[in-house]
């Protein structure tokens, strides 16, 4: 790695979707890659966001995807895409939008080849197409049922294609009926064993699946209907999973060697990263068929070391590293062959009386750096067989102190196989006490306070040194902000309020010192079903995914309880808050409306009053209008009386004018005057016979007008009380009508807190 050199200081990401999940794939992969980024000196921060889109077995995990919008130039430098399962349900569209969406930043793909992205790919068609010629051939299975995997995943599609290639190849014809469409899960395996025996009429004598998990839970399904494996059905998978080592029996399956392909990955990213040229864009990973007793195979079968070349003289430490080359190809993790050779020699050393005591010192070292898990029990096993056959062919006379030389490491290698267990399993119940003591501890907090103490217990009982808690200050724009709650650097632990705000990127920003110096952590998502709450950053201090994985969903439930506990105490706080606003607006409220009866009652009696009043005075002009009416009747008469004397005189002037004219002509004036006289006289007399009637009106008239006077004076008075009660009334109802409206607006101030959250 000294090539990459000039990479130190730089920050990985990896793309993954879980740091757990139901078996080792996940954890292997992220280890691989936290080793690989070790030897080239480079950070890593592993981005858990679930599958693009979600699936159909969890309808909240689109919400984790929110963390891969954190991958930016501010938390990273390169991203190695982790294909696995976060394809499984979208399409290769949207994956290839996805892949292309980190702007400038360097990425690599692991199982795909994209266009204008490098890739480390599995030959998927070439390890699936060796395992089933394995079946179809060694074995002569005749009818093969195959569980692909997703129909958008690529390594699926190519997995299915092998198959249909296999059976081209050894002239079987492809049975619809035997193809399973299955989800890379083990109840997805468990199901198509189902559907296949439900009605007994599907005839088959051997299942493949396109994982690990589904022929694993094939194997499950079948041994719980009554069916042997692999005496009935033979079950092969692919990947070479933990748990396809300790199945029972043992899985047979095609290995994917992740070591290599994850180092593969971080060497062409730091390549890219330095600004140097790629000798390939796209980088082929062999695999390798792992035969256990699921297919039929001994549990012995060193297929591994089946090819090795027969000594036959000659340089036997050329021959001796031909050998451990080929020996140390299948290791999990990286062993040099030339550690190999070494072990050989200080054999050779020993039995040949060289050297003493140089061989079981260096076999135990050499098992206790390589081997920590029990999963590579199956390579230990198939290590030492190979080991004593190797020893054996070089032994000649020594023979006997090859032997007990290998006794004796064999009895080593037993105690070691035991103490790898025995730590393992140390380790696994520690840390699952310490996981409930945390789950106690974090689980049981409903406050942030609360909260913040408790992380300070159970950080570092997982060892963990850097840290970052914030929750979203807004779910609808969770990255746009936030609220600081819990901040470690390198042991040193603070805890906030929330006060302390941050975006997203900066906060993450943060943790670049610690990144790139090497460091490995995880930047997770903490969600509620359909809400977003906040993020955490994890220093991952163990290799036990689990851990991390549970602390989140015990975080995120922790600080969900915190929110709605918080949430209830504020609208308790605000409801008390809203009382006491109520009350103070209410009382003068209260104070107008008492006022209001006790001025609505005070002018009732006057109302009472003026009604009584208008009574009255409507009886008195009543009476006006009846003397009025006289008056008018007997001013009519009056009206006729003078228009008879009018008539008379009317006449008596015309008479007068036509005697007069008369007598002019004819000499005869003393008729026209006696005319005149005579009509005079009756003038005379008509108006004396009216004259007592026209006074007897006249005065009449006078009364009747007095009495209306007198009776429209008494009405003035009664309108004038009348107008001054009304403008009394007018300007209480005014008042009324203001602290009517005091009321009102006082009521809309109060259903308005009412309102308020």
């Amino acid at each position: 790695m000294a090539e990459q050199a000039a990479a130190r200081g730089k920050t990985i990401a990896l793309v993954i979707d879980i740091l757990a999940g139901s078996g080792s794939y996940q954890e292997e992969v992220w280890r691989a890659t936290a080793d690989a980024c070790a030897e080239a000196g480079v950070g890593l921060l592993i981005f858990p966001g679930g599958a693009l889109g979600g699936s159909p077995g969890n309808q909240y995990e689109h919400m984790k995807n929110l963390v891969y919008r954190l991958i930016r130039p501010e938390s990273v430098d390169g991203v190695v895409l982790a294909v696995g399962n976060i394809i499984n349900y979208s399409t290769p569209q949207e994956y290839a939008a996805f892949s292309h969406g980190f702007g400038k930043i360097p990425v690599v793909n692991i199982g795909q080849a994209l266009d204008g992205i490098p890739g480390v790919v599995i030959e998927n068609e070439a390890g699936m197409g060796r395992l089933l010629d394995h079946l179809l051939g060694d074995h002569a299975y005749r009818k093969v049922a195959f569980i692909r995997g997703p129909e958008a995943n690529d390594d699926a599609i190519q997995r299915f294609r092998a198959y249909r290639q296999a059976l081209q190849r050894h002239q079987l014809p492809y049975r619809e009926e035997l193809t399973y469409v299955g989800d890379f899960s083990e109840e997805g395996g468990a199901r198509a064993v189902a559907a296949w025996l439900k009605d007994g009429r599907t005839d088959f004598d051997c299942v493949v699946a396109s994982n690990d998990y589904m022929a694993i839970g094939a194997v499950r399904a079948l041994t719980a209907q009554g069916r042997r494996v692999p005496q009935d059905v033979a079950v092969a998978g692919f990947d070479d999973i933990y748990e396809a080592g300790i199945l029972s029996p043992g899985l047979t399956t095609v290995r994917q060697p992740l070591e290599v392909q994850m180092r593969r990955a971080v060497e062409t990213l730091v390549t890219m990263m330095d600004r140097r040229p790629l000798d390939d864009p796209v980088v082929r990973i062999d695999t390798e068929i792992i035969r256990r007793q699921s297919c039929g195979c001994s549990s012995g079968s060193l297929t591994r070391f089946a090819h090795v070349r027969v000594w036959e003289g000659g340089d036997r430490r050329a021959w001796l590293e031909e050998v451990s080359l080929k020996l140390v190809t299948g290791f999990r993790r990286r062993v040099d062959a030339s550690e190999m050779v070494d072990l050989f020699t200080a054999l050779f050393e020993e039995i040949e009386g060289r050297k003493h005591d140089v061989f079981l010192p260096l076999w135990e070292r050499f098992f206790d750096a390589h081997f920590q898990q029990t999963e590579d029990l199956t390579i230990i096993t198939h290590l030492l067989t190979a080991f004593r056959t190797v020893v054996f062919t070089l032994a000649g006379e020594h023979s006997r102190e090859a032997e007990n030389l290998l006794y004796q490491a064999h009895n080593t290698l037993t105690l070691i196989v035991y103490r790898i267990d025995a730590r393992k399993r140390a380790q696994v119940e520690r840390l699952a006490n310490t996981m409930s003591q945390a789950g106690l501890v974090v689980g049981g907090t409903f406050d942030l306070p609360g909260l913040g103490r408790a992380l300070r217990q159970v950080l570092p009982s997982l060892g963990v040194n850097n840290f970052l808690l914030g929750l979203y200050q807004d779910p609808r724009d969770p990255l746009a902000g936030l609220r600081i709650l819990a901040w470690m650097e390198d042991g040193r632990i603070e805890i906030s309020d929330g006060d302390e705000t941050a975006g997203a990127l900066e906060a993450l920003a943060r943790k670049r010192s610690f990144l790139d110096r090497g460091g490995r952590g995880a930047v997770c998502p903490l969600v509620f079903e359909e809400e977003h709450i906040g993020l955490v950053f994890l220093e991952l201090a163990s290799n036990y995914g689990f851990m991390y994985e549970t602390l989140v969903s015990q975080l995120s439930l922790a600080l969900r309880g915190a929110k709605l506990v918080d949430k209830n105490v504020r609208a308790r706080t605000q409801s008390e808050e809203r009382t006491r606003e109520i009350e103070t607006l209410s009382l003068p409220m209260i104070e107008s409306i008492r006022q209001i009866s006790s001025i609505a009652a005070e002018k009732m009696e006057s109302a009472r009053e003026l009604v009584q009043r208008t009574k009255e005075s409507r009886g008195k002009i009543t009476e006006t209008n009846a003397t009025i009416e006289k008056i008018s009747t007997h001013m009519s008469r009056l009206l006729d009386i003078i228009q008879t004397i009018e008539e008379i005189a009317d006449r008596v002037n015309l008479l007068a004018l036509n005697t007069a004219i008369e007598a002019a002509h004819v000499g005869r004036a003393g008729l026209g005057f006696t005319v005149i006289a005579k009509e005079i006289k009756k003038l005379a007399e008509t108006t004396g016979a009216h004259s007592s009637a026209i006074a007897a009106v006249l005065q009449e008239v006078v009364a009747a007008a007095r009495q209306s006077s007198h009776h429209g004076q008494e009405s003035l008075l009664v309108f004038q009380q009348q107008e001054r009660g009304v403008d009394d009334m007018v300007a209480s109802f005014r008042t009324i009508e203001e602290k009517m409206r005091n009321l009102g607006q006082g009521s809309e101030n109060i259903l308005k807190l009412m309102r308020r959250e």
